[in-house]
């Protein structure tokens, strides 16, 4: 998948130890990013990141990519009685994030809805979980993810600690916009509540 950044851990099981690794951070790309948000343009921060020879796991296609075919075939394969996860694999994977996200409009503008909750009302299991992360923006990924690690009885604190420790400050702040956006909430008061719990259950 790529994301930008290390994914989170998504399937981490509760009381087993985050790998946490620091970032390294691109003043350049913070102030540009920075600059960005006063401007009201969002721009990806992770656009602003992107450093020359940079290279994640998934290449972008570079030849032949044609959005509306794409959109199309996504399209032809979820209204089908019999949905052939073939045909997902073997788009999804193999696009950028960025030719995804191109993928996400034109099915929008072509079909008036949004493929992602296409795909959810279709798929289950793990390969929703992963279909769903191939969609989603880096912070917006990050944001259903923390969104999920505070649902229901319990907090998943390796998750929440996970991506809050490895973010920048631009990253995290892309982040609380998306939680805005998709989970109309504010992230601090959400943060804060839960942090506030497991502080007082430990005594802290």
């Amino acid at each position: 998948m790529s994301s930008g950044y290390p994914t989170a851990a998504s399937s981490s099981t509760k009381g087993s130890t985050p790998s946490v690794k620091p970032q390294p951070t691109n003043s350049s790309a913070t102030s540009a990013y920075s600059s960005q948000l006063k401007d009201g343009n969002l721009t990806s921060y992770y656009e602003c990141a992107k450093k020359p020879g940079d290279s994640g796991l998934v290449k972008p296609l570079t030849s032949g990519f044609d959005p509306e075919a794409d959109a199309t075939q996504l399209k032809n394969c979820l209204k089908s009685s019999f949905l052939n996860e073939t045909v997902i694999v073997n788009i999804l994977p193999h696009r950028s994030n960025a030719q995804r996200q191109k993928i996400r409009l034109m099915y929008k503008t072509m079909y008036g809805k949004d493929l992602l909750q296409d795909l959810q009302d279709r798929l289950t299991g793990d390969f929703e979980s992963v279909t769903v992360g191939l969609l989603m923006k880096p912070a917006e990924y990050d944001a259903y993810l923390i969104h999920r690690a505070i649902q229901g009885l319990g907090t998943d604190e390796d998750v929440l600690v996970e991506i809050l420790c490895t973010r920048t400050n631009a990253q995290i702040q892309e982040l609380g916009h998306q939680y805005r956006e998709r989970m109309c909430g504010l992230l601090t008061f959400v943060l804060y509540y839960h942090f506030k719990t497991v502080c007082k259950c430990y005594q802290l």
